[in-house]
């Protein structure tokens, strides 16, 4: 607001009466106050997060290191192709998933499945 000579963030609550200083140059006046902002909004999320119950598990890809590998290789064959309009998603996303799956997608997920049941029972005694 010039005539104030003003600068106000609705979103953070900010109101400077040292526009001009602002237009100078002067940009710590409103980053600072935005930064301190985001900083308590980051916190706060951090402090209302729900722990998943899946918190300290970690994947052993040693039993399934084959289809991992291949997987792989077939996300590098098709997923820039479909991401970048190359391919028609419409035709050639259930060609992806046959691909996967016949790549060890399957076996992956159900190794994963085993280990994180076993790393939860073994929470829960």
């Amino acid at each position: 607001n010039f005539p104030q000579g003003r600068l106000t963030d609705h979103r953070i609550g900010l109101t400077i009466y040292r526009l001009d200083e602002v237009l100078d140059g002067d940009l710590d006046l409103v980053v600072e106050p935005l930064l301190l902002a985001d900083r308590e909004f980051m916190q706060t999320n951090i402090d209302n997060a729900v722990k998943s119950p899946a918190f300290g598990f970690s994947f052993d890809a040693t039993n399934v290191r084959t289809q991992v590998s291949s997987v792989n290789n077939v996300i590098t064959q098709y997923f820039n192709a479909l991401t970048n309009g190359e391919l028609d998603p419409n035709t050639m996303i259930d060609e992806f998933n046959t691909a996967l799956e016949a790549a060890g997608l399957n076996d992956i997920i159900a190794e994963k499945q085993a280990q994180l049941d076993a790393w939860a029972a073994a929470q829960q005694s």
